[in-house]
């Protein structure tokens, strides 16, 4: 394909914050994979990405003579990456009402993605694409994804040998070289597990397919783990997990449980954090909707924890059935904390106040040398800008 690849954004931003504060649509992690890294691989070639304002630096807008912008909420799958290939020059392929991609030269292209779209000719999708919507309904596409995901990334790879000291029952499982199996069981029966190069699974772990372990992400010992479940890389996961999604570099690894959750890079959760994921009168669950600036209705009846970026919680810590919490949030104490954690809160069930951003970036940064990483200063800039971002949030909630 000739067509220089370039995600674009629509309203479905606003629909996954608090996880889109920090990065673009396309880098969030679902299945196996980010978006980005998913239509590169059946594309064959890198993807750009055209952001919001404050993410640019971080992911500079690329566009060539001939462009094909895809819409950086929908997945590849369901026919649409084949579909694509036939576009001509200002062709959109459209579903719903919603414009799935459409090939544009570079004047047109950057139009475009300012709202200002050339007289198109439009197409409609026969049948339905795969595409994110909301930020609650993220771990219930998981399973679906995974499957697509996995068949996408181990054609034609072949697996390690399996360790004879490891039970597995069933036959679908995938394992990367330098990937390291303590005695542990796994079923994948209920769905295939896949374990990324230096990946660790410790003594005693028990694992129910389908499961995504990252790139130097380690399960713990005695960890329990219910699919579908995603780990990005450089996790350390423990307790009970259940259906879960955690983007990458962030520490689940103490015992409690979390459930129908998605935790986002750079979080820490303290020991014993528990998650509700259904509520007590198993009535469907409200959850904070951004879009709305209120609580909305899912119609889930399991929805667990939706937690940004750089977010920390002390020990003990409990959260309600369907809480979100922004990004850079700061929680310790005893009791049930608030549903709604706006960005840079600080605090526990009783007060909360403003996490100010210096701090904030401060203690980010710490935890990245930990890991042995820099925190560059186009992160702390976009921190800073998240932050600017988010003050109407904390104004509403009362953290002052």
């Amino acid at each position: 394909m000739k067509m220089h690849p370039v995600f674009f954004e629509d309203d479905t931003r606003i629909h996954l914050r608090p996880f889109t504060f920090t990065r673009p649509v396309a880098e969030i992690w679902l299945g196996m994979a980010t978006n980005r890294l998913r239509w590169e691989r059946i594309l064959g070639k890198s993807c750009s990405v055209f952001a919001e304002n404050h993410l640019q630096k971080k992911y500079p807008p690329e566009f060539t003579d001939d462009n094909l912008l895809i819409n950086s909420a929908v997945l590849p799958y369901h026919g649409v990456a084949e579909r694509l290939a036939c576009l001509e020059k200002r062709e959109a392929l459209v579903w719903d009402g919603k414009i799935i991609a459409v090939r544009l030269n570079g004047n047109d292209a950057g139009q475009f993605v300012l709202g200002k779209a050339p007289p198109l000719r439009t197409l409609p999708f026969e049948g339905t694409p795969l595409l994110m919507r909301h930020a609650w309904e993220l771990y219930s596409m998981n399973r679906d994804v995974f499957l697509l995901d996995y068949a996408l990334f181990t054609k034609n790879a072949y697996s390690a040998s399996f360790p004879s000291h490891v039970t597995c029952i069933g036959q679908q499982i995938f394992i990367e070289e330098g990937a390291k199996l303590a005695p542990c069981i796994i079923n994948t029966e209920t769905g295939p597990v896949y374990i990324a190069r230096h990946a660790a699974i410790m003594e005693g772990a028990l694992i129910r397919g389908p499961l995504y372990l990252g790139e130097q992400s380690v399960i713990k010992m005695g960890t329990r783990i219910y699919g579908a479940s995603t780990f990005g890389p450089g996790c350390k996961i423990g307790g009970e997990v259940n259906n879960c999604i955690v983007f990458g570099n962030s520490n689940k690894a103490h015992d409690g449980f979390i459930g129908n959750a998605v935790i986002g890079e750079w979080v820490n959760m303290g020991a014993n954090t528990n998650c509700s994921n259904l509520k007590n009168n198993y009535a469907p669950v409200r959850v904070w909707s951004y879009a709305k600036e209120d609580f909305s209705e899912t119609g889930l009846r399991f929805c667990g924890l939706m937690m940004g970026d750089y977010s920390k919680c002390g020990i003990s810590s409990m959260f309600n059935t369907g809480t979100v919490a922004g990004v850079s949030v700061n929680v310790f104490g005893a009791g049930f904390l608030p549903k709604f954690i706006p960005s840079f809160s600080w605090g526990g069930p009783s007060e909360m106040k403003v996490f100010q951003p210096e701090k904030a970036v401060e203690t980010a940064r710490r935890m990245m040398e930990r890991r042995n990483m820099t925190m560059d200063a186009v992160d702390e800039q976009i921190l800073l800008d998240v932050y600017n971002l988010t003050g109407k949030y904390r104004q509403k909630a009362g953290v002052l």
